[in-house]
């Protein structure tokens, strides 16, 4: 139908004009006009048709078999795509299930973020104090090798250091572990400075660098035990420099000498140092405190109480050493002291129990503004010392005169042999040069009692021990010393009345010597004692009465 329309329009082209045909067909028909121009065309259009479709089918065939190695790749490729797919879609359903998990860690990240900003700031603090953190590291070992090294200054700063940054960081283990090992540094550096604070000679200076580095250790206690801990330590420099002088083997005067120079010098010099170091007030508000502080914790009763223990100590060392000074007077390394006089008579135990005690009274003066003045306590102390050593004198005396009755040839001497007694002696002066003042002399000896060798042994010994006491008298032992010197008499009474007894009944010349010795000890020997006695103590009156009868009773 088609193409006999198309043939009729194609031979009626010139007859029959296309005015008829609507607009839309004469569009379609204007460019197949011309391919049908004539009916050879048309009549060969199916040969040409079916040879283009064999010429396909062969180009076809040929890239097939030229191509047949991409088919099966085709299908492979097809057969992993699908495999692919399937993986995916498992994947893709295993992240489906993941992502509420995601979402979560996503909000937890989100609100962990300001923490690791945070984390990561203080990284980058800590990276830039990294220089500071190992000297505060090194703080302990760098405090311990300055104790160490006799520099407590630098381990005590260095304590510091360890202390604030623990102050600073209260809830970081680190700080506190280097606060303890610092402490133990500043400790080690607290113990050498008590050991420099111990030196026998120490300036001020030295005292108040040591005391600030106690201060800086921080002490348990607070001040009161800063003080104490100053004063135990000049104590231990005192106890050394004692120490030293009972090892050195002097003489007893010499070491009571050196012994009380010791005492008065380290205690005026600790109390002058105490003060100056621990004032009660310094004008800036210390005063205020130091009143309201008790009294048994102030400065001033701390050194108080050390004084009197260093002065109760100095006292029973005194004490202890003046037997032996009473007993070997000044020794073999006295050596006499410029502010003690010794007086002419005596000059054995009495004469150094008297240089000792004035040398102590002026130590304890010397000490008297710095709360030490022991002359009140040491009265008792000399008047024992000088009562026990006239006794020794007085036993040795009688003991001698008895070893003489005993072992002494009773031979009556010829006339003649006694020599006279030598003129009296003048009255002496005072030593102002003022004018003569009388002084009432001691006795002479009777020279009759050269006529009875023990009598005369007797007296002597008597007059040493009252020499000895003439030195040293004290005035409160007047009626102890009478006491001991009439109980000396009275044994003597009775050993020479027994040795004139034993003899009594033998030949007549041991005999009578025997009674004359008795005479001569009850009428000149005891009572020229007694006189001695009264030119010691003056007013203080011996009783002889019951030795003279003693004595008497061997007549």
């Amino acid at each position: 139908m088609c193409v006999c329309v198309c043939v009729w329009l194609s031979g009626a082209r010139d007859a029959l004009p296309f005015s008829f045909l609507s607009p839309p067909f004469k569009t379609h028909l204007h460019p197949i006009h011309p391919y049908f121009r004539s009916f050879d065309r048309l009549a060969r259009e199916p040969a040409l048709l079916k040879a283009e479709a064999d010429r396909l089918d062969r180009a076809a065939l040929e890239s097939a078999l030229a191509n047949r190695a991409a088919f099966p790749a085709a299908a492979a490729a097809l057969a992993a795509a699908a495999e692919g797919l399937a993986a995916a879609a498992s994947s893709a359903g295993r992240l489906r299930a993941a992502l509420p998990a995601v979402a979560e860690a996503a909000e937890a990240a989100a609100r962990a973020g300001p923490a690791l900003a945070a984390r990561r700031a203080d990284d980058a603090r800590l990276r830039g104090a990294v220089d500071h953190l190992a000297a505060l590291l090194d703080g302990p070992d760098a405090a311990g090798a300055a104790a160490r090294a006799g520099a407590p200054g630098v381990a005590l700063a260095l304590r510091g250091v360890a202390a604030r940054a623990a102050r600073l960081h209260p809830d970081l283990p680190a700080a506190a572990a280097l606060d303890a090992q610092a402490g133990e540094a500043a400790h080690v550096a607290a113990d050498a400075v008590r050991a420099d604070l111990a030196a026998p000679s120490l300036a001020l200076a030295d005292c108040l660098a040591g005391v600030g580095h106690m201060r800086r250790a921080g002490l348990p206690g607070g001040a009161p035990a800063l003080r104490a801990a100053f004063l135990a330590a000049r104590g231990s420099a005192l106890d050394a420099v004692i120490a030293g002088l009972a090892a050195d083997g002097c003489g007893p005067a010499s070491y009571v000498k050196r012994l009380t120079d010791a005492h008065r010098l380290a205690l005026f010099d600790v109390a002058m140092q105490f003060r100056a170091v621990f004032p009660d007030g310094d004008g800036s508000g210390a005063t205020a405190t130091a009143a309201a502080t008790p009294a048994a914790q102030s400065p001033a009763a701390d050194l108080a109480a050390w004084m009197a223990a260093r002065a109760g100590m100095y006292l029973r060392l005194l004490a202890a050493a003046l037997p032996g000074l009473a007993a070997g007077g000044g020794g073999s390394g006295a050596t006499p002291s410029s502010s003690a006089a010794l007086p002419a008579a005596g000059g054995g135990g009495g004469a150094a129990l008297a240089a000792a005690w004035e040398h102590a009274a002026y130590a304890g003066a010397s000490l008297g503004r710095a709360g030490a003045d022991w002359r009140p306590f040491l009265a008792p102390l000399f008047e024992q010392a000088v009562l026990d050593a006239f006794a020794a004198g007085l036993d040795g005396a009688v003991a001698g005169f008895e070893a003489a009755l005993d072992t002494h040839g009773w031979v009556a001497l010829p006339a003649g042999a006694v020599p006279p007694p030598p003129p009296p002696r003048p009255p002496t002066t005072s030593g102002d040069g003022s004018g003569p003042t009388p002084t009432p002399p001691p006795p002479p000896p009777p020279y009759e009692l050269l006529a009875h060798p023990p009598v005369a042994r007797l007296a002597n010994g008597l007059a040493a021990a009252l020499n000895d006491l003439r030195a040293c008298a004290p005035p409160a032992a007047g009626g102890r010393a009478a006491g001991a010197l009439a109980a000396a008499c009275c044994r003597a009474g009775e050993a020479v009345a027994a040795a004139a007894q034993a003899r009594a009944g033998g030949p007549l010349g041991p005999a009578t010597a025997a009674a004359d010795a008795a005479r001569a000890t009850a009428d000149l020997a005891l009572p020229h004692a007694a006189a001695c006695f009264g030119c010691v103590y003056p007013g203080v009156r011996v009783e002889v009465e019951a030795a003279i009868a003693a004595a008497r009773a061997g007549l």
